[in-house]
């Protein structure tokens, strides 16, 4: 039923690509290719290489997700930085078109949709290329509607909020949003009082979200999400600790490090330690 309702909905968008696939089933539930452009496009060797790409790179990444996240876990948007990578992004290809691909793990749903003409075409449209289909496409992929990047962007974050409402009931969504607020502003520190009032849900209403989708409470949560981020930089090391506590959203160090290890046993100083001894016998 949810698929169905997502197919209805995507076949009505104004878009002239559209990908959709159940990962766990192997089924393509949607493959739309309008306009003079997409049905050539699609038989093009080197175009269809880079979506197979970045496909498979959605598939082994909904697959991680779901192994570390649970298969009734519904934070699908991890940080960039995260473990489990990041199930929303844009890529161009050889014409400088952009596209986006998203992949929502507790349905096995990998939609790939496209696509806006970016500043990259301006330069291309002047080359003379020996290969007459690619002077075609070229000249097709003026059809494409121009815009900035950041409207780009913003118009699939728009696209993911219509996706989810299809697959996801309002509680979902709405912890799904609260959860992908909190890792992409993880530098800041917020109460449950100002989510509140950023997402228009009481605050009672939020902890019993975290209560049934993390089965955690809130505060337990937003302290593993800071910790686990100041980890993973730490294990970078590409920043001092002082830089790191400040990233992961604690002014004063002290708490930082208290904090790390409440959380993990040790303190943030020997976990770095033990990364750098590691490294030398590496």
């Amino acid at each position: 039923m949810r698929e169905k309702t997502l197919i209805n909905h995507l076949k009505k968008v104004d878009f002239p690509f559209v990908y959709v696939e159940n990962i766990e089933t192997n089924t393509v539930l949607l493959h739309k290719k309008q306009g003079k452009l997409f049905p050539k496009l699609t038989k093009n060797e080197f175009f269809k290489n880079l979506l197979d790409c970045h496909v498979e790179d959605m598939r082994k990444r909904i697959t991680f997700s779901k192994k570390n996240t649970g298969q009734d876990s519904y934070r699908e948007f991890h940080l960039k930085t995260s473990v489990f990578g990041e199930n929303f992004y844009i890529f161009h290809d050889f014409l400088g078109l952009s596209f986006c691909i998203m992949g929502f793990v507790p349905t096995n749903t990998l939609v790939l949709i496209g696509a806006y003409r970016t500043e990259n075409y301006t330069r291309l449209k002047k080359i003379i290329f020996k290969n007459p289909e690619l002077n075609q496409l070229v000249k097709l992929s003026t059809e494409m509607e121009k815009l900035p990047f950041l409207d780009v962007r913003k118009n699939y974050a728009q696209l993911r909020d219509e996706i989810l409402t299809c697959l996801y009931n309002k509680r979902q969504v709405n912890f799904i949003k609260i959860t992908s607020f909190l890792e992409k502003n993880i530098t800041n520190t917020y109460s449950l009082p100002e989510l509140s009032k950023r997402f228009f849900v009481t605050e009672r209403t939020i902890q019993r979200y975290f209560h049934k989708y993390e089965n955690m409470s809130f505060s337990k949560f937003y302290r593993g999400l800071k910790m686990n981020y100041a980890k993973e930089m730490i294990e970078k090391k590409k920043y001092d600790l002082k830089e790191i506590s400040i990233q992961a959203g604690y002014k004063d160090f002290s708490s930082f490090s208290r904090k790390f290890k409440e959380h993990f046993g040790y303190s943030p100083k020997k976990y770095l330690r033990q990364i750098v001894k590691e490294g030398e016998f590496s």
